[in-house]
């Protein structure tokens, strides 16, 4: 069986959003593949919690996945300040590459990227690189230092084959880890024989993933804290320097980008064990915020009783993070699915929840009266910073008006910079840049649109997470990632057919049946876009209805 089979079968889809299968992402070759690390909704911590926990498991991945997409190498891609992450991601590293911890090459010998006293980064441009006179490992600049001893061999870049790196070269160009040219002189010797491609670097052989060596190889990037970094085309921007063109996927630069979740389950899932859990982070007016651990179908309902009950008596739940998350309906009945990654429950009066609840009349009232046209809203537009074409200042201007739709609204992502950060005026052009999107789609309107040279300062004009978290009024719910999740046990989950894009799933069990936890109990259609399902818990099948299998857990 390949391994896209495998995946499509272990039912991995995108942990960090709309759940988009990953066997069908991979199928597109990439040169890159992004691990997408940043989790830049504020009070979130599941993603953060996995890599400070499974670092070698997520740099296993990153190299698995990437030989798999045929990608040259592999990045992840993590916020500067994830101190501990960033420490444990290079320990894991090391390891895998053959070498010695970090912990283990002195004071004086900082690793690249890591935040030790003397590993100076470049936080101006942030390319994720350290200065060429830091000293370092394998740093093969004109007497950096290595526990104290100076290099004596130098390597220009006319002396290196480009495209094939060789480890430690600090220069935004030079590539990491590879091979010398054939032929290409160092201190005037030249190299008589290019190692075969599967050779053995450090020990391991360039194509054994498993044994340890990495390849393609893997590194880190570190990331600025603002909001929306996450977002799959800033994150290109920054790791790669290309800009994704307007309505294009990150595939049209050759990247592939993929959440941590979704890496550690896609490992999994090539070993055989299908996707029937989720870390979420549950926090807000809970006694006890953290991340918690539990089979997918999980009722939130339990996981609210796990984090010790809610302080208030009058609340909402908001799904998914407080920026680009959405607001529970009051009587809803929400279960874990493979997407969810936080369950945020605020007070009633929370200003995210007066956002989402208020009728359209009043928001083209607002919009019409309040609405000065200051262009704020598209000034600090993470997309239009980026140089496409997207305005959301006009289509707040022409839903006032009523008389059209605006074509640039079809641009929007959705993060909310323009509506909980950037409005002066406290008005909602999210939601009006939502409303537009979706009619524009129900009509097919479909435009091209052109990439335009980003605005002045626009590196300048990214907004901080802290501040974002504060102008959400979600300051007082974030806290620290924990050492440890919360494992819930459950009796009952009701399991979606459908936690994906494309078609649902085709139910293959009938009320009665008994199942065991990783057994399929949904079948992708043939030809669809989709995946597989899995009982979550062992038990008996009690419902099959509405596009849920609802399993009740017994011996």
């Amino acid at each position: 069986m390949n391994e896209l089979e495998l995946l499509r079968q272990g039912g991995v889809v995108g942990g960090g959003g709309a759940g988009f299968p990953l066997w069908k992402k991979l199928a597109s070759p990439a040169e890159t593949l992004l691990i997408n690390g940043a989790e830049c909704e504020p009070v979130l911590q599941s993603d953060q919690y996995l890599m400070l926990k499974y670092p070698d498991l997520l740099v296993r991945a990153a190299g698995r996945l990437a030989r798999i997409v045929g990608a040259r190498e592999a990045v992840i891609c993590l916020k500067d300040h994830y101190v501990p992450q960033i420490r444990a991601l290079q320990d894991a590293l090391c390891a895998a590459r053959g070498a010695r911890s970090a912990g283990e090459l002195g004071e004086d010998a900082p690793i690249k990227g890591a935040p030790n006293e003397g590993a100076r980064i470049d936080r101006a441009r942030f390319k994720g690189y350290l200065y060429e006179d830091a000293p370092i490992r394998g740093a093969l600049n004109v007497g950096a230092p290595i526990n104290g001893a100076p290099i004596k061999v130098v390597l220009t870049k006319d002396a290196l084959n480009v495209g094939a790196p060789i480890e430690g070269i600090l220069t935004e160009d030079a590539p990491i880890k590879g091979f010398l040219n054939k032929g290409a002189p160092i201190n005037g010797a030249p190299v008589q024989d290019a190692p075969a491609e599967d050779a053995p670097i450090n020990g391991y052989a360039q194509g054994d993933a498993e044994s340890g060596g990495i390849c393609p190889p893997v590194r880190l990037h570190l990331l600025p804290t603002v909001y929306p970094i996450g977002d799959e085309q800033a994150l290109v921007h920054s790791a790669t320097g290309k800009t994704v063109p307007p309505g294009a996927l990150p595939g049209s630069v050759g990247c592939c980008v993929v959440s941590v979740s979704t890496a550690l389950n896609g490992l999994r899932a090539l070993q055989g064990k299908p996707v029937l859990s989720r870390f979420v982070t549950i926090a807000g007016e809970v006694k006890h915020p953290g991340v918690y651990c539990a089979p997918i179908g999980t009722p939130v309902s339990l996981l609210l009783q796990a984090a010790g009950g809610v302080k208030i008596s009058e609340y909402r739940l908001q799904l998914g993070g407080p920026m680009m998350g959405r607001i529970a309906g009051e009587n809803e009945e929400i279960v874990l699915t493979k997407t969810m990654g936080g369950v945020l429950v605020l007070p009633k009066e929370h200003r995210l929840v007066k956002h989402a609840d208020l009728p359209l009349d009043q928001v083209r009232n607002r919009a019409k009266s309040v609405c000065i046209q200051c262009r704020t809203c598209t000034d600090l537009c993470p997309r239009h910073l980026l140089g496409h074409p997207i305005y959301p200042h006009l289509t707040m201007r022409a839903f006032a008006l009523g008389n059209r739709l605006e074509p640039s609204a079809a641009l929007c992502m959705e993060c909310g910079i323009c509506e909980l950060y950037a409005c002066p005026m406290g008005l909602n052009p999210r939601r009006v840049q939502q409303l537009h999107k979706s009619m524009l789609r129900e009509q097919g309107q479909k435009s091209t649109f052109a990439l335009k040279d980003a605005p002045a300062l626009a590196e300048h004009r990214a907004v901080p997470s802290g501040r974002v978290a504060a102008r959400a009024g979600v300051s007082g719910y974030l806290f620290d990632t924990p050492h440890q999740a919360i494992q819930v046990q459950t009796p009952l989950v009701c399991i979606p057919l459908k936690q994906h894009i494309g078609a649902p799933s085709q139910a293959t069990v009938a009320v009665g049946d008994w199942v065991q936890r990783g057994d399929t109990i949904g079948r992708m259609a043939e030809g669809a876009l989709g995946c597989d399902v899995h009982a979550s818990i062992c038990g008996r099948v009690e419902r099959v209805e509405q596009g849920m299998v609802v399993i009740r857990a017994g011996e």
